[in-house]
Formats: C-alpha cells, sequence, structure tokens
C-alpha cells in the first residue's frame, strides 16, 4: 500500500479498485475553539466515505465500529437508498 504524507492524508482515500481517489474537503461552519464566533474549523478530522452498508446499519452502529480508532465526531448516513438497496455515510 502506498504511503502518503500526513499534510494531504485527510485529502485521500483508497477506492474499491485500489486507485487513491483525491476528496475536497467540504467547509463546514463550526464555533471557534473560544466559542465566541464561527469559524471554519477541521484540523485534525479526517471524514471516511462507507459505501454498500447494509439495509440494518444504524448511525450507532458506525459510531460504535469507528470509535475504536478514535473520537467520532459525527455520522452522516443518507435516508435514501439506490435501486439495488444500497446506501452510504460519511464518519
Amino acid at each position: 500500500m502506498p504511503t502518503i504524507s500526513p499534510s494531504i492524508s485527510n485529502k485521500v482515500g483508497l477506492s474499491m479498485d485500489g486507485e487513491w481517489t483525491v476528496a475536497r474537503r467540504s467547509r463546514w461552519k463550526l464555533l471557534s475553539r473560544k466559542g465566541d464566533r464561527l469559524g471554519w474549523n477541521h484540523v485534525g478530522v479526517t471524514t471516511m466515505f462507507v459505501l454498500n452498508l447494509p439495509e440494518a446499519a444504524r448511525k450507532g452502529n458506525l459510531k460504535n465500529i469507528f470509535a475504536k480508532y478514535g473520537e467520532v465526531v459525527d455520522v452522516y448516513m443518507v435516508t435514501k437508498r439506490d435501486v439495488n438497496k444500497r446506501s452510504f455515510a460519511f464518519v
């Protein structure tokens, strides 16, 4: 498996065919650490894209699975499935 520098590790992911894919981070509005103003704060956060989830998958299941590897800030799971009953999530 290729080695990735830490500076870009949160911008790439390994696709299902084994090729690296670059993804742009969406800018989320979060409170600054001081809590007095809104700002863009996603330093140290990595988002994982999880595909082909079974119908029984729930947000809590994903949170518990990924919590073994670090703090889970948010789980966004689509509610509408495609014609093959597949779903995906961002953790």
